[in-house]
């Protein structure tokens, strides 16, 4: 009943990763931008503690601040790499302000199935009918060491977060601008955006969360001042629609 139940779960995270997360059609044409505008960025994430193990699917978890959109909660997962241990990831969303609350993903070699489930928090803010371009996050899977640091997963289940070493590691975490690398692959794998000029936009701060009841300072990570100046975007107006 144990390798069932595995075996459901497996398929409904790969359906789940590996596209239904986006909203973004690789065989269409033109930018439906009734949808909103088109958010990208590539999540990096290297299995240092468990190198057999690094991950074959990676995503994020956006949530709305303020902005027009019907959602709440937008993950947004992909399995398009993006260079080694790499992955691009896309959707489209409602001009607004927004924060990444999540890095998602697995990594999954049979029999084991590797879960990452890793909160932060990094704020940005999409213009109307843009392509924006929201920089790559680079993270290392390390053996965690202070008590106070956020596991990379969680530890459930037992044999496989153990092996994998998500359930026991935690992430060390850089902001980069990859754009031109980047770019290239949304412009290849997503014919719509194409001939769109892409805001260059890299998240400027992330704040990474202390794992559960821990009173320590949470880490912030900051984007180097000299790696790029934001490119600028029209300003919408918008109205708050809750936090």
């Amino acid at each position: 009943m144990k390798n069932v139940i595995k075996a459901l779960f497996a398929a409904l995270a790969i359906a789940v990763l590996s596209g239904c997360a986006t909203s973004l059609d690789k065989t269409a044409t033109t930018v439906d931008w009734t949808k909103g505008s088109v958010v990208a960025l590539s999540v990096e994430l290297h299995n240092e503690y468990k190198p057999n193990y690094h991950p074959t699917h990676l995503g994020v978890v956006m949530i709305k601040k303020t902005g027009t959109d019907s959602r709440q909660r937008i993950p947004a997962f992909s399995a398009i790499p993006a260079g080694t241990n790499a992955y691009l990831v896309t959707q489209q969303i409602q001009p607004g302000q927004y924060t990444l609350s999540k890095i998602y993903g697995m990594s999954q070699k049979f029999p084991i199935m590797g879960g990452i489930d890793f909160a932060i928090d990094a704020p940005f803010e999409v213009a109307p009918n843009s392509v924006i371009y929201l920089g790559r996050i680079a993270a290392v899977n390390k053996e965690r060491a202070n008590k106070d640091d956020q596991s990379t997963g969680g530890i459930i289940p037992l044999i496989d977060q153990a092996i994998s070493g998500y359930g026991s590691g935690t992430l060390s975490v850089v902001l980069k601008d990859n754009y031109d690398e980047d770019v290239k692959v949304l412009k290849r794998e997503f014919i719509a955006v194409e001939k769109h000029d892409v805001i260059r936009s890299p998240l400027k701060t992330m704040k990474l969360e202390r794992t559960t009841g821990s009173t320590a300072a949470l880490i912030e990570v900051n984007l180097p001042t000299a790696v790029v100046a934001t490119q600028d975007a029209p300003t919408p107006t918008l109205p708050v629609t809750g936090k």
